[in-house]
């Protein structure tokens, strides 16, 4: 249908928003998903942190109070405004990172400022109890109430019937009256308390019995103890407290204890009572550590010798995966993929199960090492102090070299083709296309046709050399001065005297007399190169020798023909790919030996470490039977789920917190970006005193982040999610163009959208690499993990299997063999599937056009 002249068509609607206005993306229409998803989740945040709020309030944790309230009202104002779009991905990991991170480290700093250790580790009112139970006796003619062990919020109790008047109390709360009841047995019911049933009872009896339940608020009146856990009666201290004069009076002796400012109760001759309390001491630890020989020396040792380990660490680690990556990175090199697989393996294998595996291996008397090595010798690897630093830097290079090999091998990979092969000679670089005067250059200017000319009379050059050498009995040296009559020579002659008189460019050089030093190296590059293009190899131009080959593969019939050069290409063959296939034996065994050593030992039922030495000896599978009748499996579910739940958070926030400081521009950027990178020079190992403090005061409050908690333990291995997490991402991300995100917002695309729908995406390969890290980093960790779990069914891997081996006297080295090989799976399994994300780790987008 066509338009009559003169009538004026309206404009196409345009897609692209007006300066200010907000994208269709965030309004309200539809059914509006995102907003009710969010909607949700701030509901359940809210839910909880309201619970939290309460739970904090009744325990009068006031400084748990102050920061739920702060967090909470935070979180409402960052997510249901339209502000602060940086805020809104940084939310997330800056909450774990301050309340796991940066709090213990403040809390790290306090304590070293009190006199908090053994007899002090609580405060006054607990060294008052702590002292009044010590001397206790029963008090005379106390009656025997019937009793009742109960339970309220995870906490143990008793309930007694004192006449019909039932009170309740715990350690921490003194009885009181709950309810009343006309029988004279043991209470049945207890409002707000559940009653433990005598099995449970009986199961928990050391709990029960060591349970003191105070009578009334005054620590004098004594308290309720039971023998059977079905009657209980009052039992009083030989010590008084008195609050006011701040004494403790042994009523047996009449000596009295004052307290002091150093957080003890001293008598008059200077006595002290065993359990003190924590006090502020100002700089007495610092002149302590610095003045104290017994302490300053140790220390000083200490710290240069983590100085010069830590160097070694990285050093040795690095520069052995470097050049065994540039080594291997020969394509002549049959079965590379294989090889690398198998030189990788001791990253994938748990770094705990790796320490205590050597540590077996070391051993002086049974260890595999003396045994095998050195001939049974008595030699006292982890004894001696300079041994030991050896085998503690052998094992962690052992450990870490394969991550270097990995990283260095993608590196290599992700350089160009023709930055490997366009460098001739280390000492020349390729001939500039307006250099080489030949018809096929002006073809292509600078392009492939040139380097390709000059590969092409480099092989004139070197193949004339070798004829001429062996025809005339010319000597190298008077072929490297170039006094032959190879027509090529008089353009290489002609090309040098052009650099003299600067005709090149800066920083190029033209092929001289030296290329002849590589002919070999070119020769078995050339011919493949000029065959793919199908261009006939040039012959020599001495055509009495022997008639010029047309192909690369008449080439190489030609030199499998003539014995002389057949027996030269095997020299060259060994001086250039031979000796590599040694080295890989030996970096095989130095890889392997310790992974077939653990093979070997699983399958021995024997269990001792003189009966694993000799290598599969036995086959037998008893010792993966065994593992069966233990908590295992148990441990193996925990682990799983603690490193998976660890991965994907560290994932989550790491990318959100990447995308923030890689697309937004805001106030404090750059310094906190310095901020994460400052934090994460303090390991959370340092801070495992400030870890167990915080989690036992959560547990009062919330207790699934308390101790024994594997939700605790995830939270405060969230706590470094950021960090070197960010910094890995932030750089990634910025490889992304910013056209995609433009490009998406035209399109009404809101913030989240693209962040899920196109970046994600897109740097799934470094998504990969920090899910793995992070899953290595809780599938192995042993000190937090053991400081958090307490309970034998809440033990991961690491703190399980150490019990296997921690006695030597008694340890059962193939049941943990077993063990070990079971739980490297998933590591192993995780790690060669996303390998391919480490080496090959580059962004591939484009712009919407």
């Amino acid at each position: 249908m066509t338009v009559p002249q003169g009538t004026l068509t309206p404009p196409p609607s345009t897609t692209v928003p007006p300066d200010g206005a907000e994208p269709h993306g965030r309004r309200w229409q539809g059914p509006g998903w995102g907003f009710l998803v969010k909607l949700l989740i701030m509901a359940v945040i809210n839910a909880f942190g309201l619970m939290g709020i309460f739970a904090a309030f009744q325990a009068e944790a006031w400084l748990i109070l102050s920061a739920a309230v702060i967090l909470l009202v935070a979180a409402d104002i960052i997510y249901f405004t339209k502000r602060a779009l940086p805020l809104k991905y940084l939310m997330p990991g800056l909450t774990f990172l301050l309340i796991f991170q940066v709090f213990i480290f403040g809390y790290t700093a306090y304590i070293a400022f009190t006199n908090y250790g053994a007899g002090h580790v609580g405060s006054q009112e607990q060294a008052v109890q702590a002292a009044l139970t010590q001397g206790e006796r029963r008090l005379d003619d106390a009656p025997t109430y019937p009793l009742a062990v109960v339970e309220q919020n995870g906490e143990l109790g008793f309930a007694i019937n004192d006449d019909g008047d039932v009170r309740a109390g715990s350690a921490e709360q003194p009885l009181e009256s709950v309810a009343s009841t006309s029988d004279a047995g043991a209470p049945t019911e207890v409002p707000g308390w559940n009653i433990v049933s005598r099995n449970q009872v009986l199961s928990m009896q050391n709990e029960v019995t060591d349970l003191r339940v105070p009578v009334s608020e005054d620590p004098n009146d004594g308290w309720i103890r039971t023998r059977d856990g079905s009657s209980g009666s009052v039992y009083i201290s030989t010590m008084t407290w008195d609050e006011q004069a701040q004494t403790i009076t042994d009523t047996t002796t009449g000596t009295v204890y004052h307290a002091t400012d150093d957080g003890l109760f001293t008598s008059e001759d200077g006595a002290s009572l065993a359990t003190g309390w924590t006090v502020n001491v100002g700089f007495a630890n610092f002149v302590r550590l610095f003045a104290d020989p017994a302490l300053f020396q140790p220390l000083a040792m200490v710290t240069a010798w983590t100085f010069v380990w830590a160097v070694l660490s990285v050093l040795v680690p690095f520069a052995m995966g470097l050049v065994f990556a540039i080594i291997f990175n020969d394509p002549r090199i049959r079965g590379r993929k294989v090889l690398r697989t198998l030189f990788i393996l001791p990253y994938a294998f748990p770094a705990f199960m790796s320490a205590l595996l050597f540590r077996g291996m070391f051993n002086a008397e049974f260890g595999v090492i003396n045994e095998l090595f050195f001939g049974g010798a008595n030699i006292d690897w982890l004894g001696d102090p300079w041994l030991a630093r050896f085998a503690v830097l052998f094992v962690n290079v052992w450990l870490t070299y394969p991550y270097f090999f990995l990283v260095c091998t993608g590196a290599i990979q992700a350089l160009p083709a023709d930055a490997l092969e366009g460098r001739v000679d280390r000492r020349c670089r390729p001939v500039p296309a307006g250099a080489v005067d030949h018809p096929a250059a002006g073809a292509r200017g600078h392009g492939p046709a040139a380097h390709l000319v000059v590969r092409v009379r480099v092989q004139q050059l070197h193949r004339h050399l070798h004829v001429q050498q062996r025809r005339t009995g010319h000597t190298r040296r008077t072929l490297r001065t170039g006094f032959d009559r190879h027509p090529d020579l008089g353009d290489l002659r002609h090309l040098r005297r052009l650099g003299r008189q600067g005709r090149l460019r800066t920083g190029e050089r033209p092929v001289d007399h030296r290329l002849h030093h590589r002919r070999h190296h070119l020769r078995h590059r050339i011919p493949s190169d000029q065959e793919a293009r199908g261009v006939p190899v040039m012959s020599t131009p001495d055509a009495a020798v022997s008639t010029p080959p047309k192909t690369a593969r008449q080439a190489r019939s030609a030199v499998a023909m003539d014995p002389g050069r057949r027996g030269a290409a095997r020299r060259r063959w060994a001086l250039e790919v031979g000796w590599k296939y040694l080295l890989a034996l030996v970096i095989l065994f130095y890889a392997m030996f310790p992974l077939v050593y653990v093979l070997s030992a699983s399958l021995n039922p024997g269990g001792s470490l003189a009966a694993s030495n000799s290598l599969f000896r036995v086959l037998d599978i008893a010792n993966y039977a065994d593992l069966a009748g233990t908590s295992y499996w148990t441990w193996y579910g925990n682990t799983l789920l603690v490193g998976g739940a660890s991965a994907i958070g560290a994932v989550i926030m790491g990318a959100a917190a990447a995308y923030a400081f890689s697309r937004f521009r805001f106030t404090g950027r750059r310094p906190g970006l310095t901020a994460l990178l400052i934090i994460q020079m303090f390991p959370q190992a340092l801070a495992f005193v400030a870890i167990f403090l915080m989690l036992l005061a959560l547990g009062e409050v919330f207790p699934a982040l308390g101790l024994n908690s594997k939700i605790a333990l995830i939270c405060v291995y969230l706590g470094g999610a950021l960090g070197v997490n960010t910094f890995l991402m932030y750089g990634f991300f910025n490889t992304i163009p910013v056209e995609l995100d433009e490009s998406a917002k035209i399109d009404g695309a809101t913030h989240a959208q693209i962040f899920w729908r196109i970046i994600m995406p897109l740097v799934t390969p470094i998504l990969a690499v920090v899910a793995l890290l992070a899953f290595i980093a809780a599938f192995g960790d042993y000190i937090i993990s053991k400081i958090v779990l307490v309970s034998e069914d809440n033990w991961t891997l690491a703190v399980g299997m150490f019990q296997w081996v921690s006695n030597q006297l008694a340890s059962n080295w193939g049941l943990f063999a077993a063990g070990a090989l079971l739980a490297s799976i998933p590591v192993l399994v995780l790690f060669l599937s996303l390998q391919r994300y480490i080496i090959g780790g580059l962004t591939a987008g484009s712009v919407k056009g």
